[in-house]
């Protein structure tokens, strides 16, 4: 047996899904590399430029611009191969970051224009990344391999966050932008190996309205939950990044030493992901279930704004967006793209995007309203947002219990009537993680 083969029966990976997963793992790690470097320096650029009490308008400007965005990308992931939509996609932006590049360490404007254009853009990346994995698996390679795919995810997060928390001191942060760059062509050239995913439906000819889409979703009850689960996760998570980046800038002053911070912190946070990835998420998904698993991220923000109201500061303030951040991008990530195999493929092509960014940007709105009328306007501390981040978590949990059901009656009825043997086809090969 070759080491690739001992490799590959370790991480659970079958020999016909080797070139999937080495594909889907590395095109996780170039997304949240260009996440975590992109995030990294519009933070710390624009807290070196502006007080962390106008977060709440450029945190407003960025819901308006992913608005527009997110219905464009929507109508060509319908008229084209998502495949092509995503290399185009990931050009136009690496594009639009090389013009802003030269006027980034100089210009209060550039630096506005970057946070607005990179903050818009990793949303529809990532979405779209995940669409095309979705297309590539059945459900029970899902259940199985999404855990490792996003271990890509965070290995990326980690080697990334750690490069620049340790080097930026050596570099001024303009000379990263061109590295941004470098990372979306890279990316776009990956996916030129892709696979085409296994389904029947192709692009469809007609433009699909964002009408159609909220149509859609209103009408499913499993997409209705689900929606308002990626809604209320994004809001309990802007409050909380709220908090995180006003004691940052508070504590530290320069744009390079919270580059570093912000760096280091995305990095060690990634790193606890990939652990999460690694050794838990197959096993709390298998075991817990849907419920559960969505459940242990509020549970989590939950204990931890409680000791906010009682011990508010730096240190707890960096542990709770630590593990909104860790369990976002791990297990609650791998949740949620586990709840959208069961919906049918042009269904999902139509909704997913739309549901991915519509929803991130209302939650990312809704949380920058409360921000501005709580901190900005209404001159109260933020530890008043523990308050309301604590009845968001209680919410949350019902949802999650919510979405167990609805799971498993969409399940049942695609069983029943579209596709059994797409979402079976894994069923009688080898050993699985456990129950449907």
């Amino acid at each position: 047996m070759t080491v690739a083969q001992r490799l590959s029966e370790w991480v659970g990976v079958r020999p016909n899904e080797v070139r999937i997963v080495a594909l889907s793992f590395a095109g996780a790690f170039l997304v949240m590399s260009f996440v975590v470097l992109s995030r990294a320096l519009r933070e710390a650029a624009y807290l070196a430029e502006f007080d962390a009490s106008t977060l709440p308008y450029i945190t407003g400007g960025v819901v308006i611009l992913g608005l527009p965005l997110a219905a464009l990308f929507s109508r060509a992931l319908g008229r084209v191969d998502p495949r092509k939509a995503m290399r185009v996609f990931a050009l136009l932006l690496a594009a639009s970051i090389a013009a802003i590049g030269p006027f980034f360490g100089s210009s209060p404007t550039a630096v506005v224009i970057f946070y607005l254009v990179t903050a818009a853009g990793t949303v529809l990346l990532a979405s779209g990344f995940w669409l095309i994995v979705s297309e590539m698996l059945v459900l029970r390679e899902a259940k199985r391999l999404f855990g490792l795919i996003s271990a890509g995810g965070t290995l990326g997060m980690l080697v990334t966050g750690t490069a620049i928390g340790t080097t930026v001191h050596l570099f001024d942060p303009v000379f990263f932008v061109p590295v941004l760059v470098l990372i979306l062509l890279v990316y776009a050239g990956l996916n030129e190996f892709v696979p085409r995913g296994r389904t029947t439906s192709t692009p469809s000819a007609d433009n699909p309205r964002w009408n159609d889409s909220v149509a859609l979703i209103f009408s499913q009850p499993h997409l209705r939950t689900l929606t308002a689960i990626v809604l209320l996760a994004a809001a309990i998570g802007g409050l909380v990044d709220f908090q995180f980046k006003e004691a940052a800038q508070d504590a530290f002053g320069s744009e390079q030493t919270l580059a570093s911070f912000f760096g280091l912190f995305y990095g060690w946070t990634g790193g606890a992901g990939l652990a999460i990835q690694l050794l838990l998420t197959t096993r709390v998904i298998s075991r817990a279930g849907i419920a559960r698993s969505l459940a242990v991220l509020p549970m989590f923000v939950l204990a931890l704004s409680a000791g906010m109201l009682v011990v508010p500061g730096l240190i707890l303030v960096t542990c709770l967006r630590g593990a909104d951040s860790t369990l976002r991008k791990s297990l609650f990530r791998s949740v949620v793209e586990i709840l959208w195999v069961p919906v049918d493929t042009d269904t999902r092509r139509k909704t997913k995007t739309f549901v991915d960014t519509l929803a991130n940007n209302a939650g990312d709105g809704l949380a920058a309203l409360i921000v501005l009328l709580i901190v900005t306007l209404g001159g109260m501390s933020s530890w008043y947002l523990s308050l309301v981040v604590i009845g968001a978590g209680l919410g949350f949990l019902a949802l999650a219990r919510t979405m167990g059901h609805e799971y498993l009656a969409t399940l049942r009825s695609r069983l029943a009537a579209e596709e059994p043997g797409a979402l079976l086809a894994d069923m009688y090969v080898g050993p699985t993680i456990g129950p449907v």
